[in-house]
């Protein structure tokens, strides 16, 4: 209780205090039978855009964000967002960082066609994502242009690849074919940095048809730069056409 008195001589001021128990601090309530706050669900994926409305940055969240993202079908969470994420998606990525969670699984189940140009990493090299491939052809069909600028060669880096089903044919190109395979790539002209790539009793090959065949743990064809990464498991298997394989690459 408090009480204030004004005087010719000042204010007199009266504290009256009452001490519930004495030595005794309130605290929170600590009971370990209280059920934990659940987790609050992880978005697919955020976005991060410039004043221009110009896709710069997306974190993703889960697997459903990461396939909507790299397939073009990520719808935004206004109309804005939505064409901004449309734009990046056709120009390749390019000038885009993909920040996958640290010590995180996504699975996914498609190779994705574009020319990617952007940059797809995990947090760093002792915090790395994982993406498990479950279908389809590897992760990209191709990371970079050839003769790309710096800004659209395309990086992937700090991530898992853990390969659970048969990879072929990744990609392909001309009319006497190359025929690329790899679980991150079938060609690479960018920077691919501290991946590892496990092969769970999977394959990794070329279909039998005509042309050069390229077959490789993590690319099937490099004419960019790949460092730190490590291949284990698994097959890796050309036959027919001009033929190379190997473990990081298959033709370098």
């Amino acid at each position: 209780g408090l009480a204030m008195v004004e005087t010719e001589n000042g204010i007199w001021m009266l504290v009256k205090a009452t001490v519930e128990k004495a030595g005794t601090v309130d605290k929170p309530d600590t009971d370990d039978d209280e059920p934990d706050e659940p987790e609050k669900p992880k978005e697919p994926y955020e976005v991060t855009m410039d004043k221009t409305g110009t896709v710069t940055d997306i974190t993703v969240g889960t697997s459903e964000g990461l396939s909507q993202i790299l397939s073009g079908t990520a719808a935004g969470g206004s109309e804005e967002e939505k064409n901004a994420l449309t734009q990046a998606y056709n120009d390749g990525f390019e000038d885009v960082t993909i920040k996958l969670e640290p010590n995180t699984t996504y699975t996914v189940s498609d190779t994705f066609t574009i020319t990617f140009k952007g940059i797809l990493k995990g947090e760093s090299e002792s915090n790395k994502a994982t993406i498990n491939i479950t279908d389809g052809n590897g992760l990209f069909a191709q990371i970079g242009e050839e003769g790309g600028t710096s800004g659209s060669n395309g990086t992937v880096e700090n991530i898992t690849f853990d390969v659970q089903t048969t990879i072929t044919n990744t990609y392909e190109s001309g009319t006497y074919p190359l025929v690329c395979a790899g679980a991150v790539a079938g060609q690479n002209n960018g920077t691919i940095a501290n991946c590892d790539v496990k092969l769970n009793n999977s394959t990794i090959k070329i279909e039998e048809v005509s042309g050069q065949h390229r077959a490789g743990g993590i690319v099937g064809q490099n004419d960019g730069k790949i460092s730190g990464c490590t291949v284990t498991g698994g097959t890796i298997q050309v036959e027919c056409g001009l033929a190379f394989a190997g473990g990081i690459a298959g033709y370098n």
